[in-house]
């Protein structure tokens, strides 16, 4: 038998475990307690009472035998959704933009290795546009990943790109351009290590 017919027979087996049903794999446990191959855990061997707890971790929630991960692991996304179906207020029109600290050596010699990607700026800046609308009547609320925004006219709901600190954000609204503007510091502790 060759090499590859050896691979491609496993991996068949490989398959035909995770397609197995429930009562396919307790029949199979019941008829054969020795495993047909030998695995790591054979070489030292396991005390019999450790074997038998770990059994019975299984048997009480088979959920969690079977999860890549616990439900306590995963984080409610921070997220402010009011949707309404008969709301019919138009989405304002708005742009995104980001800000980063450059000194000139980064613009001249590129020494910090900063570059103009969002990935290296400090502050998102979100602009919108808001025609005859009053400051008086602007209702705003950020989230770590959230801005919704509520005026009579208008409604904006938007997912932001990047977390950020909603408590350090800065909102001004600029009245003879009917402007709002949106500075919010980006949150780079949930990004992963580019080094």
């Amino acid at each position: 038998m060759s090499m590859d017919s050896f691979q491609f027979v496993s991996e068949f087996k490989a398959l035909e475990g995770l397609l197995e049903t429930k009562d396919e794999e307790e029949q199979q446990q019941s008829t054969s307690t020795q495993p047909a191959f030998a695995t790591p855990a054979d070489i030292g061997g396991i005390p019999a009472p450790a074997v038998a707890e770990e059994e019975e971790k299984k048997e009480e929630d088979p959920k969690k035998a079977k999860s890549i991960w616990d439900e306590e692991e995963i984080k409610e996304p921070e997220v402010i959704v009011e949707e309404d179906p008969d709301d019919d207020r138009p989405t304002p029109e708005y742009d995104i933009m980001y800000k980063q600290s450059v000194r000139p050596e980064d613009v001249f010699l590129g020494i910090d290795g900063k570059t103009p990607s969002s990935f290296d700026s400090e502050k998102m800046v979100v602009k919108i546009k808001l025609p005859n609308t009053k400051g008086s009547d602007l209702q705003l609320d950020v989230t770590r990943v959230h801005l919704l925004l509520k005026t009579p006219k208008y409604r904006l709901s938007l997912p932001l790109p990047h977390s950020v600190f909603d408590k350090e954000g800065d909102a001004k609204w600029i009245s003879d351009k009917y402007v709002l503007e949106v500075t919010l510091p980006i949150d780079r502790s949930e990004d992963y290590d580019r080094a």
